[in-house]
């Protein structure tokens, strides 16, 4: 009998430390690890050629495989609601008009007639200033007498200023509460910072996925002026991009934030 037990425990103290070898003490294995205040689980499995974790940290939680992001809190973030607040000289006055024009329905239907008309008739029709910025015209060398065709009903204001300067390679942007028609590329140009308060999501994870997801060479990592910066202890982001970069991010996040 004592040979039998001895024997039993030379082969259960084997087994031991070869699991541990295999599952917690060698490259590849599974084991228990912190992340960021939290714990996560990783590890080949057989038919699970990258293996899996998963993990909490950062406020957030969920299950990454393959890089995954972990972008949503594991609940809402106590009193927020997902809102954006411009910053800058008349701001506030800005974000109204912009919001405004958004929502607005507008109708357009005009052939030949001058840029200059049109624009007249953009800033009675929806009681908003305006202005062509003459010098930024001048450097792309076009003409405020530049002829416009357009027919457009059933639209947005934001959205028929957009067909219209997609049309002739303008541009246009919201700025100290005039809006401001311009060159393409000077429109592009022209960044403005807005904070962004997230609920559902979390500050770090969201920051990732917009600068993945949001033309990624726009970004200052990615070689181009937009910036971003995660502000997670009151779970903001804090953006610097131009107004298309804006209407992208503001979209994604919203539809991420409407994610049950």
């Amino acid at each position: 009998m004592r040979y039998a037990l001895a024997w039993t425990l030379v082969v259960v103290g084997f087994w031991t430390s070869s699991a541990w070898a295999q599952f917690g003490g060698a490259p590849g294995g599974m084991g228990m690890m912190d992340a960021g205040g939290g714990y996560g689980m990783e590890g080949e499995m057989e038919g699970y050629g990258g293996g899996f974790g998963v993990g909490y940290g950062d406020g957030g939680y969920g299950q990454e495989m393959h890089g995954g992001i972990r972008a949503f809190g594991r609940t809402a973030t106590e009193g927020a609601k997902f809102q954006v607040t411009w910053t800058g000289p008349e701001a506030a006055k800005s974000q109204e008009i912009y919001e405004r024009l958004s929502q607005e329905p507008s109708k357009v239907q005009f052939i030949d007639a001058p840029l200059e008309e049109v624009v007249g008739y953009l800033k009675d029709l929806h009681s908003v200033s305006i202005l062509i910025d003459l010098e930024a015209f001048k450097s792309a060398g076009l003409d405020i007498e530049l002829p416009v065709t357009i027919n457009v009903t059933g639209q947005t204001a934001a959205s028929t200023l957009d067909l219209l300067c997609d049309r002739y390679k303008l541009g246009w942007y919201v700025d100290r509460g005039i809006l401001m028609i311009s060159s393409k590329d000077d429109a592009a140009q022209q960044q403005s910072v807005r904070i962004y308060q997230l609920r559902q999501l979390n500050a770090a994870g969201a920051s990732q996925i917009v600068t993945k997801m949001i033309e990624p060479g726009s970004w200052e990592v990615g070689g181009g002026h937009g910036d971003i910066t995660a502000v997670s202890d009151r779970n903001l982001l804090v953006i610097r991009q131009n107004r298309a970069g804006h209407d992208a991010t503001e979209s994604l996040l919203k539809s991420l934030e409407a994610t049950k």
